[in-house]
């Protein structure tokens, strides 16, 4: 049996937002990754980016049902499961997403913190849905005008091997492309 088609951002894109509440900055980045250790990667090159940042929150999905959260010193369970709630409620696998605070001076609360996490990680998310780089200059999208970073992953259209296929014109580019940025 084959594994179902899933939404996947493309793999050479990061999605990126950035949410402030009472002064403190809230900034979700999400790439494509197809393993824990390119999971892991991007974590440590985030928190290597963001050094000074007072918490870096990752929480990944792998489309082989694997998942991870942390909440890397908030309040148990206010900062990590409201990221990988948003990431399994887009119906997203293979994709990673770090959430980074920069504390503004204000304690926001348990509620307060998940609401933050939760709407950085919207955003990154409708930002990937919405962004143009490349999708309608991309002559292979000329007929559908396809502006997303988002894709679908097809195992069922495409068997072992997987595949990207656009989710407006259907167009398959198999495993070798992303299909909003690539030109090859």
């Amino acid at each position: 049996m084959t594994a179902p088609s899933y939404r996947t951002l493309c793999a050479r894109a990061d999605a990126s937002a950035e949410v402030e509440d009472r002064r403190s900055r809230f900034i979700a980045l999400m790439r494509h990754v197809e393993s824990e250790a390119e999971a892991d990667a991007f974590v440590a090159e985030v928190r290597a980016r963001h050094h000074d940042a007072r918490h870096n929150v990752p929480a990944w999905i792998l489309a082989d049902g694997r998942e991870r959260c942390s909440d890397d010193g908030e309040p148990q369970r206010t900062a990590g499961m409201p990221v990988l709630e948003v990431l399994r409620g887009a119906g997203l696998a293979d994709v990673c997403c770090v959430v980074t605070r920069y504390f503004g001076g204000t304690l926001l609360g348990p509620g307060g913190l998940v609401r933050a996490y939760t709407g950085a990680t919207q955003a990154a998310v409708a930002g990937a849905e919405t962004d143009g780089r490349g999708g309608r200059d991309d002559p292979r999208h000329a007929r559908c005008g396809a502006d997303s970073l988002l894709g679908i992953r097809s195992r069922a259209a495409h068997g072992d091997r997987g595949g990207w296929t656009c989710g407006r014109c259907g167009l398959c580019r198999g495993r070798a492309a992303c299909l909003c940025l690539s030109l090859g």
